[in-house]
């Protein structure tokens, strides 16, 4: 694959800033109304991406073929859930935090924005008294007519407990001998012993359920989701619809087609050992990869080195398993981008230099939606990568958006880590091991150093449940490692619950042109190593100038915080951070502006990853 790591900056140096509100863009869920299909009876349709107004957002992310509704704006006469991000609830695993609560006979109305010929649903239903699931109707019509239904089912979501997890919502703790947050005690070395309710953090709610209609309806026609009077499921969460006009089958003639190396379109038996064949025949003559319409399963990696895999697109091409990715190990100068990554049950998308540092690799142009655990994209170690103009939103528990770690015993970061461009909302989880909140980008020295140039550049935190930036380590080893040479430059944070910058580690940074808005609490939360020196933190701030803005406190970076300033709230308070808005400024006395779009990522077929645990 070619190599590319250089990404656009937008320079915004020597100018003073000036913020805004856009009329129909404050509020969350918020999107582009579809004045034009007004004249179909329906109204105007809301249009977002990451449940925000596409314009916030311009330029960043994978450039998909769907257009995306959220629940909650949309006409019904169910219940709208949300917003909420408290762990362990349907709404706080919602895109946008926020959806639509159904029982039997109630329904909620989408109006297409576009032509369409297909839809993908985001819904959850109750799992069974003692789990595995059950299935439940979800009624189709478009115009009050052509009535199809589809079968829902929670086989493939509600999980509960400790990692590595359980399906069984009435098990006991799987590690008493683990602290717990809800208690504040090791359960089984405490006397008398805690009552712990059951299920016990029941998560990962939400599953996707994708259907063709069979003909193409009209921007403007209405497609209405009912539960059915009898359905057996007590309620039904709707989420988002997804709408989308599907083409005819890819179809690639001169190819090293899967079907002729043993592959089973039929999903009955494994077919790994036929695509590897089909790799190692295109290496050779110098072809693609092509994988005709069908369902294959493949329970192992695949390990792809300079050879393209094409399908017949993701609605006919499908391959599901147990452990599947994307090219890994990823060889050096890979460029991963224009990807969709939706619902998975671990980090969205990571680079984890295990034993051999990755070098060169690139994310780019990539959109990461509400991984259920862990982060949206990940770096754990590596050389000279690259994580550009991706959009991440709502993780849900024990990650973020954003996270550079030296953990899980990956080589060291060297050379240099480029982050530029990226946009997070509302991102910055609760850490429950930890009982604190993280940011929408977060710093953690585990069991290393991270002293590599890191520099995070053109970057959006956008709608922060806790803090936008965090830079930590672990209480045992926090005198033992430190995080230095990361560089922030052109930021822009639009809301915190708390800090701009939370340091809970010994090391420096330096901050040049980050501007912040509707910030929660005092601009930098600098605890350093807890050691508390006279000599102030052991965590350092450089301000190398035009750090504009702030919240009640006054300026995010004030003088007096500078350089290391012990400002240490252990466990602030949260304010809820109000949603992002249009960024509005000017260049000295010139004219107000809204900022330009960045440039969006070449038009291709983007892939589609919709993902659920399989039992």
């Amino acid at each position: 694959m070619s190599r590319s790591i250089t990404g656009a900056e937008a320079r915004r140096s020597g100018r003073s800033a000036r913020w805004g509100r856009g009329g129909g863009l404050g509020g969350h869920g918020g999107g582009t109304a579809m004045a034009d299909v007004r004249a179909h009876g329906g109204p105007a349709p809301v249009v977002t991406r990451a449940a925000l107004d596409p314009s916030l957002v311009a330029g960043r992310g994978a450039d998909v073929d769907f257009a995306e509704q959220e629940a909650e704006n949309v006409p019904t006469n169910g219940t709208v859930i949300g917003p909420d991000r408290t762990a362990y609830t349907l709404p706080a695993e919602a895109s946008g935090r926020k959806a639509v609560k159904l029982t039997p006979g109630q329904h909620v109305e989408f109006t297409l924005p576009s032509a369409a010929n297909a839809i993908t649903v985001r819904y959850s239903i109750p799992d069974a008294p003692n789990g595995g699931g059950i299935t439940a109707p979800l009624d189709v019509t478009v115009n009050g007519g052509h009535r199809t239904t589809m079968k829902l089912t929670s086989q493939y979501a509600w999980l509960y407990n400790q990692y590595p997890f359980t399906n069984d919502p009435n098990a006991g703790l799987l590690h008493p001998d683990w602290w717990i947050t809800e208690c504040s005690c090791v359960p089984n070395a405490t006397t008398p012993p805690p009552t712990i309710s059951k299920p016990f953090r029941p998560n990962h709610f939400y599953d996707e359920q994708r259907l063709l209609l069979g003909r193409k309806y009209r921007a403007g026609d209405r497609v209405r989701l009912t539960v059915p009077a009898g359905s057996n499921a007590a309620w039904t969460v709707v989420d988002l619809l997804d709408s989308e006009l599907v083409g005819a089958p890819h179809v690639r003639l001169v190819a090293a087609n899967v079907l002729v190396f043993g592959a089973d379109p039929t999903g009955r038996r494994e077919s790994a050992g036929a695509f590897d064949k089909a790799i190692a025949y295109a290496k050779r003559k110098h072809l693609k990869v092509y994988i005709p319409p069908g369902v294959y399963q493949v329970n192992r990696h695949i390990i792809v080195d300079d050879v393209t895999i094409e399908g017949a697109g993701n609605w006919y091409t499908i391959i599901k398993g147990r452990e599947v990715a994307l090219s890994p190990p990823a060889p050096d100068g890979s460029v991963v981008s224009n990807n969709f990554v939706r619902n998975t049950g671990d980090d969205g998308l990571a680079m984890w230099s295990e034993k051999t540092a990755n070098a060169g690799n690139t994310f780019h142009h990539n959109t990461v939606q509400t991984p259920t655990l862990a982060n949206g994209i990940a770096i754990y170690g590596g050389t000279d990568n690259t994580v550009s103009n991706n959009l991440i939103a709502d993780p849900i528990r024990e990650g973020s958006g954003l996270h550079v770690g030296a953990r899980f015993g990956a080589e060291a970061f060297t050379g240099h880590l480029w982050i530029k461009n990226n946009t997070t909302v509302r991102a910055g989880t609760y850490e429950l091991n930890w009982n604190i909140g993280l940011g929408g980008i977060w710093f953690y020295a585990l069991d290393k150093n991270i002293d590599a140039d890191i520099q995070v550049v053109g970057d959006h935190y956008l709608d922060n449940t806790y803090n936008a930036i965090m830079l930590v380590s672990d209480w045992p080893v926090k005198d033992l490692y430190s995080i230095t040479n990361v560089h922030f430059k052109d930021i822009r944070v639009d809301g915190t619950g708390t800090s701009v910058v939370s340091a809970r580690v010994a090391g420096a940074a330096s901050f040049e042109n980050v501007d912040a808005r509707n910030v929660g609490a005092v601009g930098v939360n600098n605890c350093g190593s807890f050691d508390f020196p006279s000599t102030g933190s052991e965590f350092s701030l450089t301000d190398l100038g035009g750090n504009d803005g702030g919240g009640t406190t006054g300026p995010w970076l004030a003088a007096w915080e500078l350089p290391n300033t012990i400002t240490c709230d252990d466990r602030p308070p949260v304010v809820a951070p109000s949603a992002p808005s249009p960024w509005w400024w000017t260049r000295g006395d010139g004219p107000v502006v809204m900022d330009p779009v960045v440039t969006a990522a070449p038009r291709r077929s983007p892939t589609i990853v919709r993902a659920c645990d399989q039992r």
